[in-house]
């Protein structure tokens, strides 16, 4: 008797998880383009006029998001004079791939450049945002024909003391993420999302419209929810491959940060990295953490 309504309880919630999928996709439609690459398919959306002077800028959100984060409030704003490319990276938004394992800057930035060369893009300058710090960073180190400039957000780019959080090792698991992903994490995450959207901006207060407007419930589907988690577990050892070549990074680079910052330490990513990078400077914002007036800076630049 117990086994049968353990099956009918996750039975309901599968059940109710791929309703709220639906709710979901339906309520936050995918308003760019498909791009095939090689392990993945990205969406891209480019606005702005093309021939506006000046490089195009490239926009890369962090994890537990999409690239809605970047187009407000700063992406719209910058199309008014620029070409700006946002994408969803690889097993977020509306972007796919193939293997949950392709969650490391060096792949996904090869993903990324593979899109842009068939965008028929030259360099350009990359607006990037928390995890994306490590992806930026990378790009800049791959690709530096590409990469002439960047301005990054509150960065991730050493390895940090601790983990991601128990849970995203859990979902990373084999055959338990699979089951949690399809049965809890939604009707779950409904109920917590918005409490953990709100002590990310901590001490700021965020936008009432902000989950909404982010299409913030799009990371609660089960595809996205375990690239997500994958994308966290293995970004501290690809950030402690690739940090010894930061000094070899040419591209002039902006560091903005908030000292409040709780989510992604300043003392522990944009300083050193500032100190390393030989083109680097950073500005430094007090009482700020990394998702507020961290991102209206850019607008100044």
């Amino acid at each position: 008797m117990v086994a049968v309504i353990v099956v009918a309880a996750l039975a309901f919630l599968a059940l109710v998880t791929q309703a709220g999928v639906l709710r979901a996709q339906r309520a936050h439609p995918a308003r760019g383009r498909m791009v095939a690459v090689s392990g993945a398919t990205l969406h891209v959306v480019d606005i702005g006029p093309r021939d506006a002077a000046g490089q195009p800028i490239v926009m890369l959100h962090g994890a537990s998001a999409n690239l809605e984060v970047m187009r407000q409030p700063i992406g719209e704003r910058l199309a008014k004079n620029h070409r700006v490319i946002l994408i969803d990276r690889p097993g977020h938004g509306w972007s796919t791939r193939a293997r949950l394992e392709d969650s490391t800057p060096e792949i996904q930035g090869w993903m990324i450049e593979e899109a842009l060369a068939k965008l028929g893009l030259g360099e350009a300058v990359f607006v990037v945002h928390s995890w994306a710090g490590a992806l930026g960073l990378r790009m800049a180190l791959d690709y530096p024909q590409r990469v002439v400039g960047l301005v990054m957000l509150a960065p991730v780019a050493y390895p940090w003391p601790g983990g991601v959080g128990r849970y995203n090792k859990i979902v990373s698991t084999p055959l338990i993420g699979l089951l949690l992903a399809y049965t809890i994490t939604l009707p779950l995450g409904t109920f917590l999302a918005e409490r953990g959207a709100r002590a990310v901006f901590l001490p700021q207060r965020m936008p009432d419209v902000f989950a909404e407007s982010s299409a913030t419930p799009l990371l609660l589907r089960p595809r996205e929810f375990l690239a997500n988690a994958r994308d966290l577990v293995t970004l501290k050892a690809a950030v402690a491959e690739q940090a010894p070549r930061y000094a070899a990074i040419k591209a002039p680079i902006t560091i903005i940060a908030g000292d409040a910052d709780k989510t992604v330490s300043t003392n522990i990513h944009s300083r050193p990295l500032a100190s390393t990078a030989p083109n680097a400077r950073l500005i430094v914002l007090p009482a700020c953490a990394e998702s507020d007036r961290s991102q209206q800076r850019v607008l100044i630049w």
